[in-house]
């Protein structure tokens, strides 16, 4: 869905956002800039956090219950986290494929030409063509 790289960049520039506007070392000039593109992160990056470490918690689960040693009702509520888990991430993953050309859009606010060129470069041609749309 959304290259991996992409969502670590996301996720790194509203760490450094955030840290940024509560230092309040902030140029009263860049102040409201820098908010809303913190703002508009803010709307998604839980959702990308989660998509995120969806596998490592799956595997960690998936572990569990291929464990012979675990008890049975560790197991069931480990399947029940799983089911809970996928539901979850199914869910994230059609909110994110509406969010995309946001995602992009905040990209390319945010990022200088030749980086957005180059993360353009490696998306595939359908949300290439949503983003046209969108910017």
């Amino acid at each position: 869905m959304i290259p991996l790289k992409t969502i670590e960049d996301l996720i790194s520039k509203h760490s450094i956002l955030e840290k940024e506007l509560s230092s309040g070392e902030v140029d009263k000039k860049l102040f409201a800039e820098k908010s809303k593109e913190y703002s508009d992160l803010n709307e998604v990056i839980d959702d990308i956090k989660k998509y995120f470490s969806y596998e490592n918690e799956k595997k960690d689960l998936e572990k569990i219950l291929g464990d012979s040693s675990s008890d049975n009702e560790f197991k069931e509520m480990a399947e029940v986290e799983l089911k809970d888990l996928k539901l979850e991430n199914e869910s994230i993953e059609k909110i994110l494929k509406f969010l995309k050309s946001k995602i992009f859009l905040i990209l390319r606010l945010a990022l200088s030409p030749l980086m957005f060129f180059y993360l353009w470069l490696h998306i595939d041609s359908f949300q290439k063509l949503q983003t046209i749309h969108c910017i």
